[in-house]
């Protein structure tokens, strides 16, 4: 059975670690990116949410290789950081991800 995981922000993780979710500290973009490497490679997970905001210091690369995964599904979520977009702007940015 897979799990669920998530990186996030100090100011929030403990509140996701209170319900038995896989959590871990994220607070820079690169260091979201080395933790998703690992989890990648460690397997196990099905589902692993990650700060949206953190998305722009992203190897490209990485990104292209991340939406190519059927498991486990990166689901890039508003974490209300300074950088958090519109909801408008959050929607065209995954739609244009989507569509390439």
């Amino acid at each position: 059975m897979y799990k669920l995981a998530i990186l996030c922000p100090e100011r929030v993780v403990k509140g996701f670690a209170l319900t038995g979710i896989d959590t871990f500290l994220s607070e820079a973009g690169s260091r979201t990116q080395e933790l998703l490497e690992t989890l990648l490679e460690e397997g196990g997970r099905g589902v692993i949410i990650i700060p949206q905001e953190h998305l722009a210091d992203f190897d490209p690369r990485f990104l292209k290789k991340v939406d190519s995964l059927q498991i486990p599904l990166v689901v890039p979520i508003p974490m209300g950081g300074k950088d958090t977009a519109s909801p408008e702007a959050y929607v065209s940015q995954i739609v244009r991800r989507a569509i390439g």
